[in-house]
């Protein structure tokens, strides 16, 4: 049996995978910086952060210049959404948007109205996809100033808001008193807290015949899709070696596990998980590192074959005539192997042999280790 070099690594405490934490994340932005006339729902490319969408029922608004108060990311003061006239009274603009991933939600914009414009702006907002609206808990009404100023609105006590899939927001124009009363609204801004995606509650790696047995546990999960297992020996270049299906979401235990058949013998073995949110976003777990200890006998790896096979020497057989056979279950010889002298690892191509469970021996003057082995296709 061979040990870990005081490197398994358990991971007791909880921790968490490495998030965008702390302050505010725009999850989705409108400039209004795209094609005009509007039109209803407006194009996408007035639209420069996420993929929510925004419709209206008002009549022929204007393109007004804008301003960079509040402004998206790269976005010039370029257009604003613009409400005019007594006609306007009571028309909407609804925002529709996906707010996964996030919570304590907040709206802001950069907003004015004319003198005679929208004076009595209702903010309403609807977690069903539109079936039932609810006013805002504080901020509506709200009534521009007649220069741009930033309004901002804090969502973060509806908890309903959060992680919801069919958010809306409707802003319900009224109090114009003029046929040329307008309001202008830009870059329009949703925003939220990163909701942290895993919890773990332990992840451990350790040496298992020959090979490395990795396992996790999760507290909780959201909207995870699956786990990447990556492998290493400088810490550096990591490697997929394998793909466990994540629980989606989950408020429960739950364990995984993962065998490595093919870790380096020679030098340590780094191994990190990266989890795939449905969305395509990744973040990664810290890093454990498995170590095999020099050992003075012949060594034959992995159990699990597909094409390879390694046969380890210690030093003292390098120069020692051997002899390697493998045999069927049912102790049938399928084929003597010549193996070359000094050479401390050997590789055995198996990539031939038809799938099944076998036997390799190696002998050399009075070492010998027979070991079974499944042949994958």
């Amino acid at each position: 049996m061979h040990y870990v070099k005081d490197l398994i690594s358990i991971l007791s405490c909880l921790f968490v995978f490495t998030v965008l934490l702390g302050g505010q994340t725009t999850i989705h932005c409108w400039d209004f910086n795209g094609t005009t006339p509007f039109s209803s729902p407006i194009n996408t490319n007035n639209r420069v952060t996420g993929d929510g969408t925004i419709t209206f029922t008002v009549a022929s608004p204007s393109d007004f210049t804008g301003s960079t108060t509040n402004a998206c990311s790269g976005s010039s003061s370029g257009d604003a959404f613009s409400p005019v006239g007594t006609t306007n009274n009571g028309t909407t603009m609804t925002l529709s948007f996906s707010t996964l991933g996030f919570e304590d939600i907040m709206l802001s914009f950069a907003a004015r109205k004319t003198s005679t414009g929208f004076s009595n702006n209702t903010l309403e907002y609807s977690t069903n996809g539109g079936g039932t609206f609810t006013e805002f808990p504080s901020g509506s009404p709200f009534n521009p100033s007649t220069s741009f100023s930033l309004e901002t609105f804090d969502l973060s006590s509806i908890t309903t808001a959060d992680n919801n899939s069919n958010f809306q927001i409707r802003i319900t124009f009224n109090g114009a008193t003029s046929g040329s009363g307008n309001n202008r609204y830009d870059n329009i801004t949703l925003s939220g807290t990163a909701i942290l995606p895993i919890e773990l509650s332990s992840f451990e790696a350790h040496e298992a015949d020959n090979s490395v047995y990795i396992s996790w546990k999760t507290e909780s999960e959201l909207n995870n899709d699956y786990f990447i297992v990556q492998h290493c020996i400088d810490a550096v270049n990591y490697m997929d070696i394998g793909k466990i299906e994540g629980a989606g979401n989950s408020s429960s235990l739950n364990r995984y596990d993962f065998t490595h058949h093919e870790p380096s013998r020679k030098s340590n073995n780094y191994y990190r998980l990266k989890q795939v949110d449905f969305n395509g976003k990744f973040s990664f777990s810290k890093t454990l590192s498995v170590a095999f200890e020099k050992n003075d006998r012949l060594i034959i790896y992995p159990t699990i074959v597909r094409n390879i096979i390694n046969i380890e020497f210690p030093k003292e057989l390098l120069f020692l005539p051997n002899q390697t056979i493998i045999y069927d279950i049912n102790g049938k010889i399928i084929s003597r192997i010549n193996t070359e002298e000094n050479r401390e690892l050997q590789q055995v191509n198996l990539g031939d042999l038809i799938p099944g469970q076998y036997f390799i021996s190696v002998t050399t003057n009075n070492n010998s280790i027979t070991q079974k082995f499944i042949k994958m296709n």
